[in-house]
């Protein structure tokens, strides 16, 4: 007899205020982060919002389905900037995120003609990867 595999993969949606664990229309849990744990897009206890998301996240039994991390509007910034002289694009949009320079996680795609620029905050978005 051979089992089916479970196609009932989640995606999580993480913004600024909290984290929801979705598998195609049906929301499985929503986390709002509590403001002594995260105020104006800032953790401000790292190890205490690790923990608070660790403990929701085991109530899930299917955690380990994840197959997507959306990050939203509040917490991803991006641009696209030409391949020749990019820097003052680059200074603009540095100028524009809330996030101080170490808590910046970064992803650059290089085209034939131009760069994509994603950054987030390391903060939310690695501690999240390291719960999973």
């Amino acid at each position: 007899m051979i089992k089916k595999k479970s196609n009932n993969h989640c995606l999580l949606y993480l913004t600024d205020s909290s984290l929801s664990l979705q598998t195609g229309k049906k929301v499985l849990l929503t986390i709002s982060f509590p403001k002594e744990l995260v105020f104006d897009k800032k953790v401000l206890d790292q190890d205490a919002f690790r923990a608070f998301v660790t403990q929701k996240l085991t109530k899930i039994a299917d955690i380990k389905s994840v197959k997507v991390l959306v990050i939203g509007k509040g917490l991803l910034f991006q641009t696209t900037v030409p391949l020749e002289s990019p820097e003052e694009k680059e200074k603009e949009f540095y100028a524009s995120i809330p996030f101080d320079q170490e808590d910046r996680a970064e992803k650059r795609v290089r085209t034939a003609a131009k760069e994509y620029i994603l950054v987030t905050s390391k903060k939310f978005y690695q501690t999240i990867l390291d719960v999973l």
